[in-house]
């Protein structure tokens, strides 16, 4: 699905990678460990295209679609919260800022005297905003914002002055908006506390039981749910319609012992290719097949999962808890 060949990176005087290549194949759960500043996100941003290697190729197979979570959200404001979600869907989103622009200036009695092109231009996009879906996918935008916790107010409103927090979580909602092939997220737990739900569908009643639900839990309300039955439905939902190609950075982080075993068990079942940083060793033992070790020396590959790295390298990985 994706390979690495040869690359070189450099960062300022760092260097990050020497003539470094890894192949993540379908299927493959792999492990990557390295300590703070190895390189671990920028290797995620040159898989999804934001940085280039200074020197080799980074390949993704063709059809693969790859939706990237960041800690950094950027410079988001001007819009709506319902707008900047939209945005990860493409074409349909300029027509849907060029509908809002509409409606207000024919609401504007200084532009009284344009009323009759502006209602004509209105009902063409309109019908272009029909024919993409956007209605539809309006509605989408805001049932994702409603589960992560989003008053209407709060949609509406510029998303520019929502605190970093809300706007990590507008970033996710665009990802879960996109439903891509591959979904990279880097420390997506980090502003999201257990009020932050995905929506619950009836189709979830399966993967839901791999979760601790059972019974009349399914049909529970999710404003009732405990803080860790709202986590367990978190990740329930991630997997359930899982990407062929499933990319974490420390899932792991702020999640007690029976959801951690939970994930675990769900993730085994996982039959795509999984890349995740990690520095749970239950994690990495429990999971990869395959561990990739980012050294200054370039990147090390080691087949037969953690238990392996441990016996070939004589050590712990770095950082690694229990």
């Amino acid at each position: 699905m994706i390979r690495l060949d040869n690359i070189g990176k450099q960062n300022g005087k760092q260097i990050l990678f020497i003539e470094a290549s890894a192949t993540l194949n379908k299927g493959e759960k792999i492990g990557l460990v390295g300590p703070n500043g190895a390189g671990k996100t920028t290797l995620f941003r040159m898989i999804t295209g934001q940085e280039e290697p200074d020197e080799g190729q980074v390949s993704v197979e063709r059809g693969v679609t790859i939706g990237y979570f960041s800690q950094d959200v950027g410079d988001m404001s001007g819009r709506s919260a319902v707008a900047e979600v939209m945005d990860g869907a493409g074409p349909v989103s300029a027509v849907a800022a060029e509908l809002k622009e509409l409606e207000a200036a024919m609401g504007d009695p200084d532009q009284a005297d344009d009323i009759e092109t502006l209602v004509e231009r209105y009902g063409e996009v309109q019908g272009r905003f029909e024919e993409l879906g956007g209605y539809a996918l309006e509605g989408r935008a805001q049932e994702v914002l409603a589960g992560l916790g989003f008053s209407q107010d709060m949609m509406d409103g510029d998303v520019g002055e929502l605190s970093g927090g809300w706007k990590m979580r507008v970033a996710l909602a665009r990802i879960l908006l996109m439903q891509p092939d591959a979904m990279l997220l880097d420390e997506p737990s980090n502003h999201l506390d257990l009020e932050s739900l995905i929506w619950g569908q009836g189709s979830l009643r399966a993967l839901a039981g791999c979760f601790g639900f059972s019974g009349d839990d399914v049909e529970k309300k999710c404003r009732v749910l405990s803080g860790g039955e709202k986590a367990r439905l978190v990740m329930a939902k991630m997997l359930y319609d899982p990407p062929n190609f499933l990319v974490l950075d420390e899932p792991t982080n702020h999640l007690d012992m029976a959801t951690k075993e939970m994930l675990i068990t769900a993730l085994s079942q996982y039959e795509g290719t999984m890349l995740f940083v990690s520095h749970d060793r239950h994690f990495l033992a429990a999971l990869s097949n395959r561990v990739l070790e980012l050294t200054p020396d370039g990147i090390h590959q080691y087949g037969g999962g953690y238990t392996e790295y441990v016996a070939r390298t004589g050590h712990e990985a770095p950082g690694l808890r229990s």
